[in-house]
């Protein structure tokens, strides 16, 4: 073998050999960039997800959950075209359209659950629907949703904001209530009183519920009235001693 022979074979050599590196590196830079992607998505959607199962439990008006549910599945399904045969993202992604499913067969309106049983549970409810929040503006910037349902939804979320802290504050003065501690119950109902006056929602509801926790306070009504707090695991069962003489 000549010694041009030799070098053409060793340069062709080396140039497949730098091929292959290169490909592999491709290849390689690739598969990082796609994972780095997948978990980015995969932490977007357990976030969302996270919110769905505690927002839903919250708030009356329903269509923010589908709202929030069809933002799961676009996410799911730009994991899938990354990686098509990753078997968690089916799973997951047939369960979000089940849910989808479920959701439309619900009425317009959920019947909600509101009472934490302490002050970190409610700043943990109550940052959920900031985070929903925070999903559905983005949703509203990318045309996914209109502007008025992005203020209906907002609407929303802000009662339920409210009234997580002010429902969960009424059941712990129930509870005090029910032990006969006057003292600390009439707190509570002060407190549950100033957070309704503190805020300016613009449901009726909040006006009524204001009324309502000052008879409470003055020993006229136990509770509120159902249709504005249909939570009545704490509800006193006897009328109380009246707060308003040690207030």
């Amino acid at each position: 073998m000549s010694s041009f022979i030799a070098l053409v074979l060793f340069a062709f050599i080396a140039v497949s050999a730098l091929l292959v590196v290169s490909w592999a590196n491709h290849r390689e830079t690739r598969r990082r960039i796609i994972d780095s992607k997948l978990r980015q998505l995969k932490r977007k959607y357990e976030e969302i997800q996270d919110a769905i199962t505690n927002v839903d439990q919250l708030i009356e008006l329903r269509a923010v959950s589908v709202a929030l549910n069809e933002e799961v599945i676009s996410i799911l399904q730009s994991m899938q075209q990354l990686k098509p045969d990753e078997g968690y993202v089916v799973a997951a992604l047939n369960n979000a359209e089940a849910l989808h499913e479920e959701l439309q067969k619900e009425t317009a309106h959920n019947r909600v659950y509101r009472i934490r049983e302490s002050d970190s549970k409610i700043l943990r409810a109550q940052r959920h629907l900031d985070f929903a929040a925070r999903v559905l503006s983005s949703q509203q910037a990318l045309g996914k949703i209109s502007q008025d349902e992005l203020n209906t939804f907002r609407e929303a979320l802000a009662w339920a904001h409210l009234q997580v802290g002010v429902i969960s504050v009424v059941a712990q003065g129930h509870q005090a209530t029910n032990r006969g501690d006057i003292l600390t119950a009439a707190a509570y109902y002060k407190k549950a009183k100033t957070l309704l006056m503190q805020s300016g929602h613009p449901d009726p509801r909040r006006l009524v519920m204001i009324r309502e926790m000052s008879d409470i306070l003055h020993n006229k009504r136990t509770a509120l009235s159902d249709n504005l707090m249909h939570e009545v695991d704490y509800n006193p069962d006897n009328e109380v001693e009246d707060p308003a003489d040690i207030i």
